[in-house]
């Protein structure tokens, strides 16, 4: 029996997307111009500036002198070096995926080990907190639930965090490379056009996927298994598919289960930016798995003390 070759299926697959599109023009118009108006309206002013100050930090030295601050605490929790405290806030205060961005960059400049780098990427993702506590919020119609959801997803990274740590302290300071830095409007300029660049893949990824759930889930008649197939493909679109009248534990669930695992736009998005670098996929795909896990139970314990 003759294999198939991969690059054949994939031929394949891309052929017949190319006839659907061909066949329901406006309807990949009307999905694609979605995708635009979340990215403009949601993700894009939330992050771009966010994006341009962090990289301003990490030329002008702030992520070694952050390390300074609290370095035996973060040591003794965490058994890495207090390089690693600055990914960990920048990324809490951005969203997905930069973490891997921040890992990414700080690998390059040797500020970061391959070691740290692939422990970093298994609990640095953190969905935007203003997006939980708008977007989400505008799902649950709950201050309460939605304060739940943003605790239970923030929390269970710090416990993938403690769970996969080093099993030692490092016993002494890392030598940092030192870089020189550039001055500010070189700086800036870099700053603008790499973010630009993360940007154009982000918006690139969620379009794709975006279409891509409209295609698949189209014949589907369940709102149920709609909107659970369109969230693992796209977070921002799934959610937004919630129905109301799902109660709120459900709304929850969903809701933690679309941002714990990032749906597959947000793995695209990670894979791309740590392709040419030694940090693993498999360490960013067990943390999602185990942090979907960890937050719906966190969020049941809160339903069990009557917090929602």
């Amino acid at each position: 029996m003759t294999k198939l070759n991969p690059s054949n299926i994939i031929i394949l697959l891309l052929l017949a997307l190319l006839l659907f599109i061909l066949g329901n023009p406006t309807f990949v118009i009307e999905e694609i111009s979605s995708a635009l108006f979340l990215f403009i309206t949601k993700y894009f002013p939330a992050v771009f500036s966010i994006y341009i100050i962090t990289d301003l930090l990490i030329n002008y030295h702030f992520p070694e002198k952050l390390a300074r601050v609290g370095e035996k605490i973060w040591k003794k929790v965490f058994h890495t070096d207090s390089i690693c405290c600055f990914i960990v806030i920048m990324s809490m205060i951005s969203g997905f995926p930069s973490g891997a961005k921040y890992i990414k960059e700080l690998l390059d400049k040797e500020i970061l080990t391959t070691e740290e780098a692939n422990y970093l990427i298994t609990f640095t993702h953190f969905s935007n907190p203003l997006f939980i506590l708008g977007t989400c919020f505008l799902i649950t119609k709950s201050k309460v639930l939605t304060l739940c959801i943003l605790i239970s997803h923030f929390i269970s990274n710090f416990i993938i965090a403690i769970i996969t740590r080093p099993k030692e302290i490092p016993k002494s300071q890392r030598r940092i490379k030192s870089f020189q830095s550039e001055t500010f409007s070189s700086a800036l300029t870099t700053s603008i056009y790499k973010t630009f660049k993360l940007m154009f893949l982000v918006l690139g990824t969620s379009t794709i996927f975006f279409v891509l759930s409209g295609i698949i889930t189209s014949p589907i008649k369940s709102p149920t298994l709609k909107y659970l197939i369109t969230g693992v493909l796209d977070l921002t679109k799934g959610i937004s598919m919630i129905p109301n009248a799902l109660p709120l534990l459900g709304k929850g669930i969903a809701i933690l289960l679309f941002l714990g695992f990032g749906s597959f736009s947000v793995h695209m998005q990670v894979l791309s930016i740590i392709k040419d670098t030694k940090v693993y996929y498999r360490n960013f795909l067990l943390g999602r798995i185990s942090q979907v896990a960890i937050s719906i139970l966190l969020f049941f314990l809160c339903h069990f003390l009557k917090l929602i």
